[in-house]
């Protein structure tokens, strides 16, 4: 530090120029008003340095990294993304196949003249390259297309003469991707649809794919196979599937309604069993709500009630499972109400669990 140098104040605001030195320790420094001020050499930081003849030197390290272009900052680092998609219509439940059917009608208010238009619905990331067919004696092609991702394709307006052609269908097809992707199996699903479905208003059901309600029949979804959708009753909304042609062929004679609850004889002939669930009573339960389906259940059982009513001391087991105990509390109430001469208690634990209930016919 010497006399002429700017210098800031470190313990007080405002600045100056050296003008004496009073001793080691002690600076005259004259402030802007023309003020001298003396104060320790250790409370004031030299600004802008001078040479001997009292000009500002000039600081080139300063001016070398003034005039040095600058660096730009790293950018942070975005967080790692949970999942990564190769484009911006991919979802990440989309990694697992999911192709549907869907039947949209023209008029919902009356169905008996309503027309049926047909979509393909794939609700994945892959493309579909298929073949539609309609089965009879011998499959006959329909359509021969590739569905994009996350598309619907319309097919066909199917009128009420038309309809019938469509009651059994074969779909077999591949998904893949135009870049890396995860392998997924051949697709060869027959299907077996229900024509009493499009005359009721409760089998047209909100869905996310359409404004209007629509009756979807799964193909494949989340990439269930065939032999899994099948093994695990996850067919959703009845649809009958199936690998080969006498698999179809079977399922094809099977009725929509599994009819009367069946008796099934045991060892003593005087017992029945009699099972409750709802997917033993009904191939297809979609677009009913669980009031429906319980009217449903105990219909079957008044059915086989006063079907064996005559029959004193017929034992008659109905398997209704645990669940929540709504059809096994509404069954007793009706027991009580309609058949106050029958017993009823529970079945054989060892054998039921707690899922069912005997009954002893006396009239």
């Amino acid at each position: 530090m010497k006399i002429g140098d700017n210098v800031r104040f470190l313990n007080s605001v405002g600045s100056g120029v050296v003008k004496a030195f009073q001793g080691k320790n002690i600076v005259v420094v004259e402030d802007q008003d023309g003020f001298e001020t003396p104060v320790l050499i250790s409370d004031v930081v030299v600004v802008e340095p001078t040479n001997q003849y009292n000009f500002v030197v000039e600081d080139h390290t300063r001016k070398k990294d003034a005039d040095a272009p600058k660096t730009p900052a790293p950018e942070p680092k975005p967080e790692p993304k949970e999942y990564e998609l190769g484009h911006n219509y991919e979802t990440k439940e989309g990694e697992q196949l999911s192709l549907y059917l869907a039947f949209v009608a023209d008029n919902n208010r009356n169905l008996q003249e309503a027309r049926f238009d047909l979509y393909l619905i794939n609700d994945s990331n892959y493309y579909f390259s298929f073949i539609l067919a309609t089965a009879g004696d011998k499959l006959q092609s329909r359509f021969i297309d590739c569905i994009e991702p996350q598309t619907k394709l319309f097919l066909v307006t199917l009128t009420q003469e038309t309809l019938a052609d469509y009651q059994n269908i074969r779909v077999q097809g591949f998904a893949y991707k135009k870049y890396d992707y995860d392998f997924k199996p051949a697709i060869d699903v027959a299907m077996k649809i229900n024509m009493s479905r499009f005359f009721k208003l409760h089998s047209f059901v909100e869905n996310d794919f359409f404004d209007e309600h629509a009756i979807l029949e799964p193909i494949v979804r989340n990439d269930f196979s065939v032999a899994e959708m099948l093994q695990s009753g996850i067919t959703g909304t009845g649809t009958v599937v199936c690998t080969n042609n006498q698999q179809a062929q079977r399922n094809n004679q099977q009725p929509h309604h599994k009819g009367p609850a069946t008796s099934k004889p045991n060892q003593h002939p005087e017992l029945i069993e009699v099972d409750l669930h709802i997917n033993e009573l009904m191939d297809n339960t979609n677009g009913l709500s669980p009031k429906d389906m319980l009217d449903y259940q105990l219909e079957k059982f008044n059915e086989v009630m006063r079907a064996n009513l005559r029959h004193t001391g017929t034992k008659i087991v109905f398997i209704h499972g645990k669940g929540e105990g709504k059809l096994r509390q509404e069954l007793l109430r009706q027991l009580k109400l309609y058949y106050p001469k029958c017993k009823s208690q529970d079945a054989s634990f060892q054998k039921y669990g707690f899922g069912a209930t005997m009954v002893i016919i006396f009239n």
